[in-house]
């Protein structure tokens, strides 16, 4: 549905988006699994997967609060996603918010029949806005708005309950906020795109770990030009991403095609974006198409 385009392409018109809609979560899955949905208010929901109609792609889909056992309150909204076979023991889901708080559970203690569990408890007018599986050794990375990163081992974050607060993870600066989380992987890279579509990739070596709670270091250049950071993902130059804009034009890029530069590069053209939009969100492509477009 989706072919490839070269590095700087302006898109083609996706998922037939309503005012201030965005794609987030794009991923693939079999119609026996969990179906995890994380909502920005901290709680979570279960459906599975075969409960969710399918849909061509230009189609709007189905509001996720009409899924079965889901929902949700006036301005609250799914943040993350987790396509789940089954709740072994020794798995651990790992919770970012807005603000740099980080919180680590064992995963059995979402196994549950129970609708709209509390997931993490947050402070104040702090969202929720991603969560990872992991195996409780894993190194973690923090992205933020401001283009900042940091790395620390997981460790650092012990296991809490299913309704704590969780821990700093990453200490922000004045209107920052982090916007993405992701595990190291050898062989993978940073990945990132700003809002008026520079793209760039950089070696995960460059993200030295750290201890939990500090600033980090530049990940990502910024200026006038390129705008703030709008997404990042650590991912291997071997796959494609959609990049994709307010406007709702998707771009498929293959990551390789992204120059890989130092940390603190500024990037290269990804994406044209349109008069009075910007790119709102990256996702990786799990399978990959042949087809190339110029």
């Amino acid at each position: 549905a989706f072919k490839k385009q070269l590095r700087g392409g302006k898109g083609v018109r996706g998922q037939n988006l309503k005012e201030e809609d965005v794609v987030k979560h794009v991923f693939t899955t079999t119609t026996h699994h969990w179906m995890l949905f994380f909502t920005t208010k901290g709680r979570v929901y279960r459906v599975k997967a075969h409960e969710i109609p399918e849909s061509g792609r230009t189609a709007r889909g189905m509001y996720a609060a009409n899924l079965p056992g889901v929902a949700l309150d006036g301005d609250e909204k799914i943040s993350a996603v987790i396509d789940l076979k089954e709740y072994g023991e020794g798995r651990f889901l790992l919770f970012a918010t807005r603000k740099g708080i980080v919180k680590k559970t064992k995963l059995p203690e979402y196994d549950s029949s129970r609708s709209g569990l509390i997931a993490i408890k947050l402070r104040g007018d702090d969202e929720l806005i991603d969560v990872r599986l992991t195996e409780g050794d894993d190194e973690v990375f923090l992205v933020s708005r401001g283009g900042q990163a940091i790395r620390f081992k997981e460790p650092l974050v012990r296991p809490m309950g299913r309704d704590a607060g969780g821990v700093i993870g990453m200490r922000l600066g004045d209107d920052d906020r982090v916007l993405a989380v992701g595990l190291a992987s050898d062989g993978e890279e940073l990945i990132s795109v700003t809002e008026q579509g520079y793209g760039k990739r950089s070696k995960l070596e460059a993200y030295p770990p750290k201890g939990r709670g500090g600033k980090g270091v530049i990940g990502h250049q910024l200026t006038e030009k390129t705008g703030l950071l709008a997404g990042a993902y650590i991912g291997s130059k071997d796959t494609d991403m959609f990049v994709i804009s307010s406007s709702g034009q998707v771009v498929r890029v293959g990551a390789g095609d992204i120059r890989r530069v130092g940390r603190s590069s500024q990037g290269v053209r990804t994406m044209r974006v349109e008069d009075d939009a910007t790119v709102v969100a990256l996702a990786p492509v799990i399978t990959q198409m042949d087809e190339v477009e110029g």
